[in-house]
């Protein structure tokens, strides 16, 4: 009798283990709905976007967001980087392939799928914007239109592309500027001709200024960094301080295709990369691509409060999904492990990640000899003044 109870008791333990186990490593994060006051303005930020290779031209497409939806639907303001341009299939013969780049062409109606909140924003300043020329730009800033998107960061020339835009919800005014740092001689808008705003074309500076005395928080997107690598760059760091000195409020930074470090202080915020999102391009990409997250930043009383940080996993098939317990456990781990030493702490709190704005020290107080008041740009290159010599962006 005895040892029958052992053997019973003995085989409920292993299951138990057995049950504990699949559930930590194969298990599903079941994440909950945040509950904000009414009066708090809400942003969902994620990172790469782009519908190649993921939804059809001819065929029907299901919705690449089902997964992840009702986490974006929980924001007031949903800002994505659309990563390449919006063609319809009898202009695909303009898709230009530029040197050591994909071509990132998707159908218009990829924009119905990223219509994710109320007010969702796109930015358009990156290294893909002219994948189908200036006939490709026009169309996805056409499509975007018609699915109610805003966009910022590109036009059919610098003055369309260097413009903020400026929107008004639950009383508080929230603007953003975006240009894209990479190769900017290729991908600029110039006097006469289409492309991204940039620094080299953009008065940033000054811009960041004048919409801060419009806006009461000021958004700042950079198209910026190495590909392929979750190291900060120096210039990524300077840069985002000196955004935050002219009066940005948030920084948020695509272009490395994966997760970056999270800065924190001072009730202002940088996201150095927020890594692929939605990408499917023709060749295999690093396993650490496949880790994304949603940043949800809560804006309360015109500053930045918190901001959480929900863990993604692109499948095979480059679409979002809730990652599993161990994958969200290893891109949190990694997060907070890639923020320590810019002075962020990264609480877990029911597999969310969660940061509060606190007061620290300016990066100009780590790199005091790269950046100070007088410091000027040109041509996307820092120059010191004590020098006058530039310094090329490692970008």
């Amino acid at each position: 009798m005895i040892l029958a109870v052992l053997i019973v008791l003995l085989f409920i333990s292993i299951v138990s283990a057995f049950f504990y186990f699949y559930l930590e490593t194969c298990g599903k994060v079941e994440f909950e709905v945040l509950n904000f006051p009414t009066s708090s303005v809400v942003i969902a930020a994620v990172g790469d976007c782009s519908g190649y290779n993921i939804v059809k031209y001819q065929e029907e497409s299901s919705d690449p967001l089902a997964s992840v939806r009702n986490l974006i639907e929980q924001s007031d303001i949903f800002l994505f980087n659309m990563e390449g341009v919006l063609l319809p299939s009898e202009y695909l013969e303009f898709c230009i392939q530029y040197p050591n780049q994909s071509c990132f062409v998707s159908p218009p109606g990829f924009a119905s799928y990223m219509k994710a909140a109320n007010l969702t924003v796109a930015s358009l300043a990156n290294n893909h914007i002219l994948d189908g020329g200036e006939i490709g730009l026009e169309e996805t800033k056409a499509a975007l239109s018609e699915n109610s998107i805003y966009y910022v960061g590109a036009g059919s020339n610098a003055s369309e592309a260097c413009q903020p835009l400026l929107l008004t919800i639950k009383g508080v005014k929230i603007g953003f500027l975006a240009y894209n740092l990479f190769n900017e001689v290729v991908f600029s808008a110039m006097e006469n001709s289409p492309g991204a705003a940039s620094f080299i074309v953009c008065n940033v500076t000054d811009s960041i200024g004048r919409l801060k005395e419009k806006a009461d928080v000021v958004i700042v997107v950079l198209h910026w960094g190495t590909s392929w690598t979750q190291e900060v760059t120096a210039s990524q760091r300077v840069t985002a301080d000196q955004m935050h000195q002219a009066g940005a409020d948030i920084v948020i930074g695509h272009h490395p295709h994966m997760l970056q470090a999270v800065k924190a202080d001072e009730k202002k915020l940088a996201v150095f990369s927020l890594g692929n999102f939605m990408l499917r391009p023709d060749y295999t990409m690093p396993p650490n691509a496949h880790n994304s997250m949603i940043a949800i930043i809560e804006i309360d009383e015109r500053k930045v409060r918190q901001c959480y940080l929900y863990p993604i996993r692109l499948d095979a098939d480059g679409i979002p999904r809730l990652p599993t317990r161990a994958e969200a456990r290893i891109i949190l781990s990694n997060m907070a492990d890639l923020s320590e030493p810019f002075g962020t702490q990264i609480e877990i709190e029911k597999w969310v990640g969660v940061i509060h704005t606190t007061t620290a020290n300016s990066v100009t107080d780590v790199f005091p000899f790269w950046f100070n008041s007088s410091q000027l740009q040109q041509n996307g290159c820092f120059v010191d003044p004590s020098t006058k010599k530039r310094k090329e962006d490692p970008w």
